[in-house]
């Protein structure tokens, strides 16, 4: 099941989904950079292929991504770094 909601990075809006079949949670790079969000090494670096149908992607890099949903709900979240475009965060179900 997926779910679609907004959500605020650093008082900034932002787009999250919740994908009930994934088993990893995904930062894009984009507001990574953008927001200056720290990085820190992965610990196990692996590819992905799914992310660029040209060649297998590193994934190398991760960040403790601070988000809210609403006013109660305050969430931190260990994600891998990744290049996509269609959300800010996909969280899986680890």
């Amino acid at each position: 099941m997926i779910f679609h909601r907004k959500c605020v990075i650093q008082d900034k809006v932002g787009n999250l989904i919740i994908d009930g079949g994934s088993y990893t949670n995904m930062a894009s790079i984009l507001p990574v950079k953008k927001l200056g969000i720290p990085t820190i090494p992965h610990y196990k670096p692996y590819s992905l292929e799914w992310l660029n149908e040209s060649a297998d992607m590193k994934i190398s890099n991760q960040t403790l991504s601070s988000f809210s949903i609403g006013k109660k709900y305050r969430e931190n979240v260990l994600c891998d770094v990744v290049p996509m475009s269609g959300c800010h965060l996909l969280l899986g179900c680890p």
